[in-house]
């Protein structure tokens, strides 16, 4: 099975982002690179497109109105326990990093979002599920 569609690789992520500005620009940036990106401007809206495509991987701040990151985040494990997540923060304290392990959240990036590190978890993510999608015991 290929997994690169019209140069892009055959995966979906959800990028959860209140502030328009960046939502606009990582979303540029991913679709250069990814199949399919959906938007959502806070964790209801997120959880909702999560519940109807089932994304690949999710990309989510933690701070938004109407409902936040961890929210979201905890309602996406109930049903789905694997899906990567991957926070987009500017929250460092101990019991908030404690908490997302918890969660299984699969990285915290601190903000201000460096691009390159966001765009290297993404890629190290990604190259795990491709793995995972073409090993033979998933075939």
């Amino acid at each position: 099975m290929n997994y690169i569609h019209n140069d892009k690789l055959d995966l979906s992520i959800l990028y959860v982002e209140d502030e328009l500005i960046t939502r606009m620009t990582i979303h540029k940036i991913l679709a250069a690179r990814y199949a399919k990106i959906y938007l959502a401007q806070d964790g209801r809206e997120g959880l909702a497109i999560f519940e109807q495509y089932r994304p690949d991987i999710i990309i989510t701040d933690t701070r938004m109105p109407v409902m936040d990151g961890l929210k979201m985040s905890r309602s996406v494990r109930a049903l789905d326990a694997q899906v990567p997540i991957i926070f987009t923060t500017a929250n460092e304290d101990s019991d908030f990093i404690e908490e997302t392990r918890k969660l299984g959240i699969t990285r915290n990036i601190i903000k201000p979002i460096l691009l390159k590190d966001l765009l290297a978890t993404v890629e190290d993510v990604a190259g795990k599920i491709l793995s995972r999608k073409t090993s033979p015991a998933t075939k």
